[in-house]
């Protein structure tokens, strides 16, 4: 399990997802579709933060620091 939250990409990937996340609660808020699309779009924007920074979180965890 270690050796899989030290992973780079893991890494990578938890950044990108954040960054995409935010882009996609601003595109949801800037009110470009329907009130009902930019609701999921906010739940998923929500959910994918959530997941990158527990798993930024227990990366730094296992790391020590």
């Amino acid at each position: 399990m270690s050796e899989f939250l030290l992973s780079p990409a893991l890494l990578a990937a938890s950044i990108s997802a954040v960054v995409l996340a935010i882009i996609s609660w601003t595109v949801s808020v800037v009110g470009l579709f329907s009130a009902r699309t930019r609701v999921a779009l906010r739940i998923v924007a929500g959910a994918a933060i959530l997941l990158a920074l527990v798993v930024i979180a227990a990366r730094f965890v296992v790391l020590g620091g």
